[in-house]
């Protein structure tokens, strides 16, 4: 890398030089993001480049464009050091030291780090606690293996997804793993992607729920966490198109034959909708209330994704009014949470069920097998596979 930009510079410095000014700019910068957390870049600021790491941060930077804010996560006492978290602080503590010595070149020497905990959370948790050393070690291993071949998997069949559904697969032999614990969060967080990326809107939508309420909690403790109001925003929209589905407006992508893709169209929402008596509008609104209440702390008036809250805000109280209803009660609101968090509780497993039966009653695109490891991640996630 510095070779290619001694050359393309074409500034006759000598190669140590370069190599030293590239170390200096690589350990400095900040990952650029959108406010919902999608990178576009590399960011330079000479003064959050002063900011140390802790495994326990009392801050957060955020971007809205090229401005970029540093935000307090808890109370800061006057002379308190300010500190943000320069890897993902949910690995235990020997990965977090890994990473940091092999990016950064230090030791972390934060209270977590010291105290061997993660999360504030001894190591290793009590929850799997069942799980023998080698078990462990063998399924982490596995799941590694597939995270970083879903990270280099390319072209038009979704390989990546494939890898991730069989990490996802493995935990479930382990079911006192927690979903907050690494590697599954990781797991979970990158088959959303994925699962988005390929426009499989209601499995993304029932993994996020999981994510809510059983791994966010933990790892972004912080209540109003840009990470995990960025979240609770993408929610919102799974919850819009889940509308349009259920009456028809909207459906899965197809392929040029007319096949489902990936295995889902407007029945399946319809089913979901029925069995578990889902007002769609509804728990849409109560997501986005909550990142309206929250933006301000998460990511300041007047931003951007602010505007777009607001412009969300208004569109959806006009269209309770228009249809003759009230804004939600706080009850309804509650009960919107309790129907939301028996979706993360059950609705996966029902998803499976139903995904498995109706894989022998519609059409999809034939098995995407160019050899033997390239399997339908649907058929890997609901167990009709060979």
């Amino acid at each position: 890398m510095s070779r290619a930009a001694q050359e393309y510079g074409e500034t006759g410095d000598d190669l140590g030089l370069v190599e030293q000014v590239s170390a200096r700019i690589l350990i400095n910068t900040l990952t650029l993001t959108t406010p919902l957390y999608t990178p576009l870049g590399l960011a330079l600021s000479l003064t959050t480049s002063l900011l140390n790491h802790s495994c326990e941060p009392n801050c957060v930077i955020s971007f809205s464009g090229p401005g970029l804010t540093l935000r307090a996560l808890k109370p800061i006492i006057s002379g308190e050091e300010l500190t943000i978290s320069y890897i993902d602080i949910s690995f235990p503590p020997e990965a977090r030291q890994n990473e940091l010595a092999g990016r950064y070149f230090f030791k972390c020497i934060c209270p977590a780090c010291s105290e061997s905990t993660t999360l504030g959370r001894p190591e290793p948790p009590p929850e799997i606690a069942s799980i023998s050393k080698p078990e462990l070690e063998k399924l982490e291993e596995s799941v590694i293996t597939h995270i970083s071949e879903a990270a280099k998997a390319t072209g038009p069949i979704p390989k990546g997804l494939t890898h991730l559904a069989r990490a996802l697969v493995l935990f479930e032999k382990y079911p006192s793993f927690p979903s907050w614990r690494q590697p599954l969060a990781r797991v979970r967080t990158d088959i959303i992607l994925q699962l988005l990326g390929h426009k499989h809107f209601l499995a993304a939508l029932l993994q996020s729920l999981i994510q809510r309420y059983e791994a966010d909690p933990v790892t972004v403790p912080e209540d109003a966490h840009p990470v995990r109001v960025a979240r609770t925003w993408v929610l919102a929209k799974l919850m819009m198109q889940m509308e349009s589905l259920s009456l028809g407006t909207a459906d899965a992508w197809q392929d040029e034959e007319g096949n489902y893709a990936l295995g889902e169209g407007s029945q399946d929402v319809r089913d979901l909708q029925i069995k578990f008596k889902i007002d769609w509008q509804l728990l849409t609104w109560v997501l986005i209330a909550e990142v309206a209440e929250k933006i301000e702390r998460s990511h300041g008036r007047g931003t951007r994704f602010d505007v777009e809250v607001k412009q969300a805000v208004n569109d959806m109280t006009t269209g309770f009014q228009s249809g003759g209803k009230g804004l939600p009660s706080k009850q309804t609101v509650e009960d919107c949470h309790a129907k939301m968090k028996r979706l993360a509780r059950e609705g996966w497993d029902w998803w499976k069920l139903w995904e498995r039966d109706a894989r022998k009653k519609k059409p999809f695109m034939p098995m995407y097998r160019e050899d033997d490891s390239d399997q339908d991640p649907i058929g890997v996630l609901t167990g009709d596979h060979e």
